[in-house]
Parts: C-alpha cells; sequence; structure tokens
C-alpha cells in the first residue's frame, strides 16, 4: 500500500538533499508541489539547479512543498530522512 508523505523545506538546497536520499531509499514517487507537478528525475540535484538559480529573492523566502510517495512500511523511515535534511512534515487535517 503507497503513502504520502508532504514536507516544507525552507531552502531548495535542503529539499534537494533529501530528495537525493529519499531517491537513493527507493521511493516511489516525489513530486515539487506548486509547479508543473512532474515527478524528480534520478539525477535530482542537477534537474533542481536551474529551478533554484531561476527564483527571485521573495520566491526563495517561501517554503518549497515536496510530495514522498512510499510503501507504508517505509512511511517512517522517509519521515525521519526528512527530518534529518531540514524539512517539516505536513500532517493534514482529518
Amino acid at each position: 500500500m503507497e503513502q504520502t508523505v508532504r514536507a516544507t523545506f525552507v531552502s531548495m538546497t535542503a529539499l534537494q538533499k533529501a530528495a537525493a536520499r529519499l531517491k537513493r531509499d527507493g521511493v516511489i514517487d516525489l513530486r515539487l508541489e506548486g509547479n508543473t507537478g512532474s515527478t524528480l528525475p534520478d539525477d535530482v540535484e542537477f534537474a533542481l539547479e536551474p529551478l533554484a538559480s531561476a527564483m527571485n529573492t521573495t520566491a526563495q523566502q517561501r517554503p518549497h512543498t515536496l510530495l514522498v510517495s512510499v510503501e507504508r512500511s517505509r512511511y517512517r523511515q522517509a519521515e525521519d530522512t526528512i527530518a534529518a535534511c531540514g524539512g517539516t512534515i505536513v500532517t493534514e487535517p482529518n
């Protein structure tokens, strides 16, 4: 069964670090919320570099949201990885 973890990051660098680690850990899917909604390629850092460069200072101050799809058994591991990289888990209201 698949579950989604939503996390916010203050810096694009922290998001890139988390995305790279999550990809290495074998997540099902990674998406940047609020952008094109496309999946992040295997070379996450390379793909996000132009995006980070193109953002202006105001946009960089807003949190970046990453949606991570994982197998249910790996949900806690994904949360731990996100937290270790400086992300904040966003909980959905019931």
